[in-house]
């Protein structure tokens, strides 16, 4: 088990955070069938961070849409590109 040093009024929950990232991937893979390859989601603590790129700024929009959409996204970080 690992441990944290240092960390005050934190709640780490692995589990919900992974739930969360699969069900954006899911979300997003429905929607982008042919993008969701070079997008990556990660998420810490209901904070949701969409990294990537794609080919228009329609493409980039919707993605975002589609995070924030899913239930349990806390915050939404862009750092998706339009290549």
């Amino acid at each position: 088990m690992q441990t944290l040093k240092n960390v005050t009024n934190t709640r780490i929950d692995w589990g919900a955070d992974t739930d969360l990232q699969t069900r954006v991937i899911n979300f997003l893979a429905n929607r982008l069938h042919h993008n969701i390859g070079q997008l990556e989601v990660s998420v810490i603590n209901g904070t949701v961070t969409l990294h990537g790129v794609v080919t228009t700024p329609h493409e980039k929009q919707l993605a975002l849409n589609c995070c924030q959409r899913v239930a349990g996204v806390i915050k939404l970080v862009d750092k998706v590109q339009i290549a």
